[in-house]
């Protein structure tokens, strides 16, 4: 059966069968901006991932980080005039602030594409889905990052070891492993973390939260993060390969650790004898040896040891005790 094409472009004689169809073809005739950033080689051409062209110069400027906008308060810089006036609200608080209220938790916000973002973490809605996967997201950014993940591209940099990243969360939290900042602060033991959700999972060890339950046995954890590593001794999946080796590995981060044997990285150091290590974990452990800190204590006789190993170590003679007498 053939289509009837009704809808003639005047610009290039095309026929289409629907006027939005046509109306989506003319905006094509339109374009002035086309997107070659994540291909810099192809000059001529379109974006090798996911190609795209654009009617307006905003998103080239998204690449070459162009700031064209300046607050007059402040004089911060802004890559378009809706930034700008998003950041122009924070200064009219107490005027603004029940305009955009979410109808859940009555959360406030300065814009409406903010508070429908917000929404959908009620609604749960995913509105946006992955060519690659099918996985629903309720952000295109987030769906932009995920993405990354069957690309491979980390076009984010870190100015201090050349380190990319997908996502320029990643990036910042990276930073910090630098800069030692820690601007998320537990309030009821002070605790300092690097990432907010870092900070989210060490409360739940105060509240005894633990709201993500394993389907295979019933054993429940305070993080997803957790949930998702449990898993994986059911599945036995070992997704994370080391470019190196070869050798695979449950989680990103047991991988990146083993990366930096490879390539001798030890990214934290001691305070008091400035030695580097590749983890945070044998720095901890190392920095017990000039604090004297004995964080790991006996439940049956109170004593306390510098290491979880000596403890299980220690453990060991009550049970072989309670067996014997």
């Amino acid at each position: 059966m053939k289509y009837l094409k009704p809808f003639r472009c005047r610009i290039c004689g095309a026929n289409h069968c629907s006027l939005d169809g046509l109306k989506t073809h003319l905006g094509r005739h339109r374009t002035k901006y086309m997107c070659n950033a994540r291909n810099p080689f192809l000059v001529d051409s379109y974006c090798e991932y996911r190609p795209k062209c654009f009617t307006t110069k905003r998103h080239v400027i998204g690449h070459t980080k162009e700031e064209p906008c300046q607050c007059e308060q402040c004089q911060k810089c802004f890559s378009s005039s809706s930034a700008l006036k998003r950041h122009s609200r924070t200064y009219n608080k107490d005027r603004l602030c029940n305009i955009y209220q979410c109808e859940f938790c009555q959360k406030c916000f300065y814009d409406s594409s903010s508070l429908k973002c917000h929404v959908q973490t009620h609604t749960q809605e995913k509105t946006r889905q992955c060519e690659y996967c099918q996985k629903g997201f309720t952000t295109s950014s987030q769906l932009e990052c995920h993405i990354r993940t069957h690309t491979e591209e980390k076009p984010h940099q870190c100015l201090y070891c050349g380190r990319c990243f997908s996502s320029s969360c990643n990036l910042k939290r990276h930073i910090r492993t630098h800069t030692k900042e820690k601007p998320y602060r537990c309030v009821v033991c002070e605790k300092c973390f690097t990432s907010d959700n870092g900070l989210k999972g060490h409360i739940r060890t105060h509240t005894k939260e633990k709201p993500y339950q394993c389907e295979h046995c019933g054993i429940c954890f305070s993080q997803s993060c957790m949930l998702r590593r449990h898993i994986r001794t059911h599945t036995n999946e070992k997704p994370y390969q080391c470019e190196y080796c070869q050798k695979c590995f449950t989680t990103n981060s047991n991988l990146q650790r083993h990366i930096r044997i490879h390539v001798n990285d030890r990214p934290y150091q001691c305070e008091h004898c400035q030695k580097w290590f590749t983890t945070n974990g044998n720095l901890q452990r190392h920095i017990r040896t000039h604090t004297i800190e004995k964080p790991h204590q006996c439940e049956f006789c109170g004593i306390c040891f510098s290491y979880s190993y000596m403890l299980k170590h220690h453990i060991r003679t009550h049970i072989i005790d309670r067996v014997y007498h």
